[in-house]
């Protein structure tokens, strides 16, 4: 399921950019990791079900707190969950100033304070790992993808224990979940960041997957192969066929140290077993399910 939509009860965050008129000297990828309260307060709350957390650490308060957003008022608690349409809460008696509202009395809690504590703990480990990890892995996806990465993308992140991976459009992701192995979330950073070069067909999703989810992570963590692939596993029968073509592509010595991964995509389009993989488009994927 997709983290992204339209309208109060959906967790989408603001948007927001910096004036990159007095950064342009500064060359490469420029990661602005944010917290928003009402993204942070929406995402939560929509993060009810046992497969939505991504860790058991600070459970026992991210319960609490939905908890008490319950109690504050279940009108608009089912609203933002997405339990109820924007036609049934309206039907209730709803409106959106109750919701501007009950948003207000959430942020001033002591309940959220917790959670944007532990948001804030993570969002510092968080940027820590992606700056070590950078100047390896900046160069081995432009020698992968070929892509220009001298711009800014925002990063909203939310908290730790829940799921949490969307590339939302205009440079923007939305981020948070527990790390399952070493450089997890620099990995899946890069799927996103990846998402905003590639159309959303499940060929490029495949050819993403195959970059950051496996050849970066094999190459940033000493000792771990692929296949077993690790990702989206229904793209995973679609990664098998192409892995030829991608080891063929690997191999191929690159033009000026880049390889040109949007114009592999093209000829990949041209053979017959792949065309049908090419064709439909989805708005966004997640990188969690």
């Amino acid at each position: 399921m997709s983290e992204a939509g339209e309208g109060l009860g959906v967790p989408q965050p603001p948007v927001a950019k910096l004036n990159n008129t007095e950064r342009k000297e500064s060359e490469g990828l420029r990661m602005d990791f944010r917290i928003d309260n009402r993204h942070l307060i929406k995402h939560t709350i929509a993060c009810m079900d046992d497969n939505r957390f991504s860790s058991q650490e600070h459970r026992e308060d991210l319960v609490v707190f939905q908890d008490s957003a319950r109690a504050l008022s279940k009108r608009c608690y089912d609203f933002i969950a997405g339990r109820a349409s924007l036609k049934q809460f309206t039907a209730s008696g709803g409106t959106l100033e109750e919701v501007t509202g009950f948003l207000t009395n959430i942020e001033q809690g002591s309940e959220f304070g917790k959670i944007r504590q532990q948001t804030e703990i993570y969002i510092a480990s968080l940027k820590a790992e992606w700056e070590r990890n950078y100047p390896q892995t900046s160069q081995v996806v432009q020698e992968m993808a070929g892509v220009d990465l001298n711009k800014q993308v925002t990063i909203w992140v939310t908290h730790p224990s829940l799921k949490n991976g969307q590339y939302l459009g205009n440079n923007d992701i939305a981020w948070g979940h527990s790390p399952e192995w070493d450089n997890y979330a620099t990995v899946y950073l890069w799927h996103e960041v990846l998402h905003s070069y590639l159309d959303y067909t499940d060929l490029s999703h495949a050819l993403i997957q195959l970059i950051a989810d496996n050849e970066l992570r094999v190459r940033l963590n000493e000792g771990e192969t692929y296949p077993p692939f690790v990702g989206h596993k229904n793209l995973f029968p679609l990664m098998d066929k192409l892995l030829p073509y991608w080891h063929s592509y690997l191999a191929e010595v690159p033009v000026e140290g880049k390889k040109d991964l949007l114009g592999f995509e093209k000829v990949l389009r041209t053979i017959p077993e792949f065309q049908n993989e090419s064709q439909g488009q989805t708005p966004a994927t997640p990188v969690i399910e």
